[in-house]
């Protein structure tokens, strides 16, 4: 049976596409694992560097899988019907040799299984593999490369002009162009291929297109990101962001593209073997990508895709002819429009006539020579600006203006951080005087203040002048500025007199001394405020100190607990003596009551003594008598009882009854 030359000849790219495909893959998993890596790792410059590359090699690997799958089908079949000839010549041999001796064998022969039952079988399974085991392979992929592209997308949208500097983005950025060399070479090789063919039968990888546009895709990739790299570490940050936005956005496109027609795999109708081939395309990126080396551009892909040749078109051949005369007005209008200047409410502007400043301009349009003649350089017009006087360096601490710091200030809760036990970028180091009294008193001490200064360039037209021509940097020179008057302020205070010190008279004198010194060497900068948040020992000293707290706590809470104690005491023993003190007063009391009741009786006795001592004697006996008897026992004998020996009253105490002793 007649087979497809993408069959014939698909030992021949099985190779070159299973080398690229997995390389690609692999490459691609390593930078998307290392993108989050270094976004969780605190290197979210570096992560953004890899995140475009990782998603264009991912796009490419999921568009190269699914063909290494069909390119290894395509090689079974070849392979089953090579066998299938093999079979059939061995056969057609054997009926010939046995033809005249052995009918019998002849008929066995004649009657085996078709050789051409495994090619059938192995083309139905080529078939299969082209519907969803690409979606299988190819869809994962093309999300993580999705979602890479899109939060790069996410990342650079918020300021595309803001691009961080890349720790060693040099050399990231000449490996990503040595990388896009070899990814050069296999794109030619499949751009060749698909251009080769004239016919459908004739084509020998039917995927070549689409892989070479995907290939094309990584290619410009790695070579715009390589290039951003290295122009980034150059200085050129403003437009690295831009390109890598405009990047970000298409690869997010073309993912989408990919992501649509690889679902759409297992929905699309069986095609014949022939036709059979990977869905990991784009024809987006046919069309905005222009192709590398010689040959065609946009018209010849819409030419090869769509049938529509536009290099017939009289228009277009007016436009070509039309183009170059049309570029040189349009430079030159260009050139006269840098004559024009517009100046926003919040500017002003120096205007430079042949090098030398003539006026200051207002906000709003102006008409002037274009450059070089004329020269507008640009100034705020009064915006107060926040300069920090603390330990960050010069360089990594750029003035603000107050506006956007106080929008900052809004969401970030950071910047109302006073704990001075921590280090605060605001804060610098000074040296204060010691208190000096006794001799271990120290010489020198240290402290740490917040610091920040208010200024503006001067409202009238010669501040301007002075403030463009005169300073370089103007946040340098009111940083060094303040730093010294500052150091002068607090080397004539004590530590707790400059703790103790009225912030906002020690900021205003701060405030006219810079001022003197800014005048004086014609800045032209307005200090409008110096405002001194804190003053406060090192935060170093943040441990002794409280320590120092401590202790003192400690001991004042010892006297109070001591002072509680005693007083409890106090109260204890107070309420104790009150309780003896009744005690004694009732005891006294009942003793006295009762010496008077005996010695009323007293009187009494020796009264009735006196009137009848005999009546008080018996009276006396009977109640002794009385006394005696009502505690005892008594028994009455009567003599009348009749007995025989009479009545015999015993007086032994203790008897037993019934004991009648002598």
């Amino acid at each position: 049976m007649a087979l497809p030359l993408a069959i014939e000849r698909a030992a021949r790219w099985y190779g070159l596409l299973a080398v690229t495909g997995w390389v690609t893959l692999v490459l691609g998993l390593e930078l998307a694992l290392a993108t989050v890596g270094l976004q969780l790792g605190g290197q979210p410059a570096l992560a953004k560097a890899l995140a475009l590359p990782g998603a264009a090699m991912l796009l490419a690997a999921a568009a190269l899988m699914a063909a290494v799958l069909l390119t290894a089908a395509r090689r079974r079949v070849w392979e089953a019907a090579d066998a299938a000839l093999v079979t059939r010549q061995q056969r057609h041999a054997a009926l010939a040799a046995r033809a005249a001796d052995a009918p019998a064998t002849q008929a066995l022969f004649s009657g085996g299984d078709d050789p051409d039952l495994l090619v059938r079988a192995e083309g139905q399974r080529a078939l299969r593999l082209a519907g969803w085991p690409q979606a299988l392979v190819g869809l994962p992929l093309v999300v993580i490369a999705a979602a890479l592209a899109i939060w790069t997308l996410s990342t650079l949208g918020r300021s595309p002009g803001d691009v961080a500097l890349v720790p060693g983005g040099f050399a990231v950025g000449i490996a990503l162009l040595i990388a896009a060399f070899p990814v050069l070479v296999v794109e030619r090789r499949l751009s060749l291929a698909a251009a080769s063919a004239l016919l459908p039968a004739q084509v020998e990888l039917p995927e070549a297109a689409g892989l070479a546009r995907l290939l094309r895709l990584l290619v410009w990739t790695l070579v715009v990101c390589g290039a951003a790299e290295v122009a980034r570490s150059l200085g050129a940050g403003t437009l690295v962001g831009w390109v890598l936005l405009m990047l970000a956005i298409l690869l997010v496109v073309i993912a989408c593209e990919v992501a649509l027609r690889v679902a759409a795999a297992p929905f699309l109708p069986a095609a014949g073997l022939a036709e059979a081939r990977g869905l990991a395309d784009s024809a987006i990126a046919g069309l905005v990508l222009p192709r590398l080396g010689a040959g065609g551009g946009g018209g010849t892909e819409l030419k090869e895709r769509f049938g529509i040749d536009l290099s017939q078109s009289w228009a277009l051949g007016f436009v070509r002819r039309a183009s170059g005369p049309l570029f040189l007005v349009l430079l030159l209008g260009a050139w006269l429009l840098s004559g024009v200047t517009a100046l926003s409410l919040q500017e002003r502007g120096v205007y430079e006539r042949l090098g030398a400043p003539v006026a200051v301009l207002k906000s709003g349009l102006h008409v002037h020579l274009p450059y070089p003649f004329g020269i507008v350089r640009r100034l705020d017009s009064g915006a107060v600006r926040e300069l920090a006087i603390g330990l960050q360096s010069d360089a990594a601490q750029p003035a603000a203006p107050l506006p956007a710091r106080l929008m900052a200030d809004a969401t970030d809760t950071r910047t109302f951080d006073r704990v001075w036990r921590l280090d605060h970028a605001a804060d610098a180091l000074y040296i204060v005087p010691g208190d000096g009294g006794d001799a271990t008193a120290r010489a020198a001490q240290v402290l740490n203040s917040d610091v920040r200064v208010f200024y503006r360039i001067g409202l009238d037209d010669a501040a301007a002048r002075a403030s463009l021509y005169h300073l370089t940097r103007p946040e340098d020179s009111v940083r060094l500025v303040a730093r010294r008057h500052l150091a002068r302020v607090f080397a004539t205070r004590p530590l707790m007199a400059a703790i103790g010190e009225d912030r906002s008279q020690l900021g205003a004198a701060v405030r006219a001394a810079v001022q003197a010194d800014l005048d004086a060497t014609s800045s032209g900068l307005e200090i409008l405020a110096v405002t001194i948040d804190s003053i406060h020992p090192p935060a170093k000293a943040a441990a002794a100190y409280h320590g120092v707290q401590e202790a003192g706590i400690i001991s004042e809470r010892n006297v109070a607990d001591a002072r509680r104690n005693a007083i409890g005491d106090r109260s204890d023993k107070a309420i104790e003596a009150s309780n003896i003190r009744a005690n004694g007063v009732w005891k006294a009391a009942n003793l006295l009551s009762v010496a008077r009741v005996d010695a009323t009786l007293f009187a009494g006795d020796a009264a009735a003594w006196q009137l009848a001592p005999e009546a008080l004697a018996l009276e006396r006996w009977l109640h002794v008598l009385t006394k005696g008897l009502s505690s005892g026992t008594i028994d009455i004998i009567d003599h009348r009882l009749r007995l025989i020996d009479g009545p015999v009253l015993d007086l032994r105490r203790f008897a037993a009854p019934g004991d009648t002793g002598e």
